[in-house]
């Protein structure tokens, strides 16, 4: 997740070819697809689904990332 959220794309595609997870969550449900959005990461996120990530969020989820999005004016990620 950390990869993910700093933007590191080589290590991201790296950890998905030795076989990470890219659906796994910590404990409070967060996940390397969320962190990529949260840090606006566009590319890391279509790899990372590209890689099978799931990324279904609950309502309060979904309208949480949707807030950060807007007003971090992440407007690719918006458009997804």
């Amino acid at each position: 997740m950390l990869a993910s959220a700093k933007g590191h794309r080589e290590a991201v595609t790296l950890l998905l070819s030795s076989g990470a997870d890219p659906s796994a969550t910590d404990n409070f449900g967060g996940s390397a697809a969320l962190e990529a959005a949260r840090h606006g990461h566009d590319e890391i996120l279509d790899a990372l689904v590209a890689g099978g990530a799931r990324w279904h969020l609950s309502a309060v989820a979904t309208a949480s990332e949707l807030c950060t999005c807007v007003s971090e004016c992440h407007l690719p990620l918006l458009r997804r």
